[in-house]
């Protein structure tokens, strides 16, 4: 009897440390994102507010989606670049277009060594 519940305590530990272990594998390609200010990702327009952020490659070759709850409001690609250090927060990078609006150029992650950076002409 002693040795079901010894199996029993063994299998629960382990279901849950693989669990865990899939749960940080997913999190490495997903951030959050606050917009101050409304911007141009890819084609199109995004308001200000709280996204998530999911990507899906490597390098040069990164699909992009930036989510509004479980909606996909956007979506570009670009690419993951390596950086000297871990961000210190979460930030983004934008530049002004001619059409009075600001285009997302990079994401940094909070207390990650890699961010997103996109090609807007």
């Amino acid at each position: 009897m002693k040795y079901r519940k010894y199996l029993a305590a063994i299998a629960a530990f382990c279901l849950i440390t693989t669990a865990g272990l899939f749960a940080d594998a997913k999190s490495k390609d997903r951030g959050n994102l606050n917009l101050a200010n409304p911007v141009q990702i890819g084609s199109t327009h995004v308001a200000s507010g709280d996204y998530k952020v999911e990507w899906s490659g490597t390098g040069d070759n990164v699909q992009v989606n930036i989510l509004k709850g479980n909606n996909v409001v956007a979506t570009t690609e670009g690419k993951l670049v390596e950086l000297a250090k871990p961000a210190e927060n979460n930030s983004v990078t934008t530049k002004a277009l001619d059409s009075n609006t600001r285009a997302l150029l990079e994401i940094q992650f909070d207390n990650r060594k890699e961010a997103l950076v996109f090609n807007q002409n």
